[in-house]
């Protein structure tokens, strides 16, 4: 029954790890963590889609690019103790505040720029680098020493540029790919998905000896070469 209830009563903190490169891999990481003392109560997600105006009569808009989420965070820090019976441990929060920024948004002497971030907490896992922050304090000593601060933190959303990259290249209409033909699939409708354009097919059948591009014409499980084409 005591199991059970420790199982239950465990909390899961969330936690803010410092990366080198946006590889995240553990061999870069700059050893440096923050680990907040309440949790936040919610998190924000701002997402924005981009338009490209005509500057004519027209009032068409056409679609630039999705931005991906910034996430925004607020928790609290506190001075006051109302968290440990342990007087050595009660958190220093003009302390607390200068570890927070240190780790995220400081300039690393190797890489001459701001850390990337990897924030988890429970089952989100959030790549991401500093954007800004906002701290407000809300309780001070007599001689001024702050015991209570809310922290607003705007992290922006980023992707693994190693990943994007290979998946940029996997894709890229100059590089040669290999493709079995499935039941449901055609020729046509594979070249016009690797090139991005609906004129290549004959290219495509020409390359691979075809005397006709249709898709009764190929035999099941079929492997189709693709060459590098120049757009």
């Amino acid at each position: 029954m005591s199991d059970s209830g420790d199982q239950l009563g465990k909390i899961s903190k969330m936690k803010f790890v410092a990366y080198k490169d946006d590889t995240f891999e553990e061999s870069k990481s700059l050893k440096k963590e923050f680990t907040v003392q309440f949790n936040p109560k919610t998190l924000g997600v701002d997402y924005s889609v981009t338009y490209e105006e005509n500057q004519g009569s027209s009032s068409k808009v056409k679609f630039a690019k999705a931005k991906p989420g910034d996430l925004n965070i607020e928790f609290t820090l506190d001075g006051t103790g109302i968290d440990s019976k342990d007087a050595s441990k009660v958190t220093k929060v003009d302390e607390r505040i200068a570890d927070f920024l240190d780790m995220c948004k400081e300039t690393d002497s190797k890489t001459h720029e701001p850390p990337f971030i990897l924030i988890s907490y429970g089952k989100l896992i959030y790549k991401t680098r500093f954007k800004s922050c906002n701290i407000t304090y809300t309780l001070f000593k007599a001689d001024g020493t702050p015991l209570r601060a809310v922290v607003k933190a705007i992290f922006l959303n980023i992707k693994n540029n190693v990943t994007d990259e290979r998946e940029k290249s996997l894709n890229s209409p100059d590089v040669t790919h290999r493709r079995n033909i499935e039941a449901h699939q055609s020729l046509i409708q594979i070249s016009n998905e690797i090139y991005e354009r609906n004129d290549l097919y004959i290219e495509v059948a020409r390359a691979n000896n075809l005397n006709t591009f249709r898709k009764a014409a190929l035999p099941q499980n079929y492997t189709l070469y693709f060459p590098p084409i120049k757009k």
